[in-house]
């Protein structure tokens, strides 16, 4: 409910609403970017390539993760036959690689994230200069985002739908240039399991 009534207040504001009619010549539109992002040229290369990096990214991580347990279980091996001394002090080393493999993970979950981003923006920037190009020929006012997260438009005229027209219009344009593609990460996994004492 709260979502319908913020959805009418911001059309009334975008309308000019003063109280008794909308503003005199505003032309609204909606796109579905969902639709355009699919379609538009340079899109399934920059997948290609995200699918190929974070692949690279699940590998890294799986290999901490490896490393990791066998260091586990080198300690579980041998903890009953540890003094006090060296079973703080394994104890401790694994804390350590513990938390050192929980921040290289994080570090790469936020260079994948990051990387997804970078990768697709000249795909958004080609739709969007498409968008602007076809609302300033047609004196569209605003354009709305059918595919966005989060949106909040309930019910349209779809007459008003210029998703196809802009579509069209994406298709002909040429691939952008993505950026080169990361095969490698920076982070390193933690290392190898000490032998048992």
């Amino acid at each position: 409910m709260k979502t319908m009534v913020r959805a009418a207040l911001t059309a009334l504001v975008i309308l000019g609403w003063s109280g008794t009619a909308p503003a005199q010549g505003l032309k609204i539109a909606f796109v579905d970017s969902h639709v355009l992002l699919r379609s538009a040229p340079g899109t399934t290369e920059a997948q290609q390539m995200l699918q190929r990096e974070t692949a690279a990214f699940d590998a890294e991580v799986a290999k901490m993760s490896d490393s990791l347990k066998k260091m586990q279980k080198a300690y579980q091996d041998a903890e009953a036959t540890l003094s006090p001394q060296s079973r703080t002090a394994r104890q401790t080393e694994l804390q350590t690689t513990l938390e050192k493999f929980s921040r290289n993970s994080d570090s790469l979950r936020e260079l994948a994230g990051n990387r997804q981003r970078d990768v697709l923006q000249p795909v958004y920037d080609l739709i969007n200069k498409v968008l602007q190009d076809v609302r300033a020929e047609d004196g569209i006012s605003v354009i709305f985002d059918l595919g966005a997260d989060g949106q909040s438009v309930v019910a349209y005229d779809k007459n008003l739908d210029i998703t196809d027209k802009v579509l069209e219009r994406v298709k002909k344009q040429p691939a952008p240039k993505l950026p080169p593609t990361i095969l490698k990460s920076p982070a390193k996994p933690p290392p190898p399991a000490p032998k048992p004492e």
